[in-house]
């Protein structure tokens, strides 16, 4: 290990290198307002409890997503898969316009599920704890939507991955095919 590593101060950088080794899979949250429905891509993202379903998603307290969840009460976590990429990356842009038309959402529902997500989970805000960046957002899951099973978007050091292009290739994507099937089936 280098002096870097076992400094008693941990660098900035160090703690931010250190977590973009730890794969997400991607996911946007999506809200509705006056101004329609957008979107945001969010890593941050786990589960809290089964029962009741809970989940919690962290949130840049600068961004205005944050704001327009809070004022919302609800929004909806939409996991993913390996063709979203361009979706994700539309919904990353920092200031940028997210709005998402009404052929990549199911306008009809209580929640802006993604219409081809890989599972979709509406959700209403109980709790906001505030971090020093970031907004923990605490949510009740109220429903849930299923799409078609396929392999997830996933995040790893910097770059969107498929379960295929990670490291170990088709080795890694049944072990995380059935952790996937193992997280959908728990909210079934």
């Amino acid at each position: 290990m280098s002096v870097e590593e076992v400094h008693p101060t941990l660098p900035i950088d160090l703690f931010r290198r250190a977590f973009r080794r730890y794969a997400n899979g991607v996911t946007v949250l999506t809200y509705s307002g006056a101004a329609g429905t957008h979107g945001m891509t969010a890593t941050s993202v786990c589960s809290l409890a089964a029962q009741p379903p809970q989940l919690m998603v962290c949130v840049n307290r600068a961004a205005r997503t944050r704001d327009l969840i809070v004022e919302a009460g609800r929004f909806a976590v939409n996991i993913l898969n390996e063709s979203q990429r361009d979706l994700s990356e539309l919904c990353s842009t920092a200031g940028g316009d997210k709005a998402l038309d009404a052929s990549v959402t199911d306008p009809d529902g209580a929640f802006p599920f993604i219409r081809t997500a890989l599972a979709s989970l509406g959700c209403h805000v109980i709790q906001v704890h505030e971090g020093v960046t970031h907004s923990m957002i605490v949510a009740e899951v109220d429903e849930v939507r299923l799409g078609r099973q396929s392999p997830p978007l996933v995040y790893f050091e910097g770059t969107y991955n498929t379960v295929r292009t990670l490291p170990g290739g088709g080795q890694v994507a049944p072990m995380y095919e059935q952790l996937f099937d193992d997280m959908i089936r728990s909210y079934s």
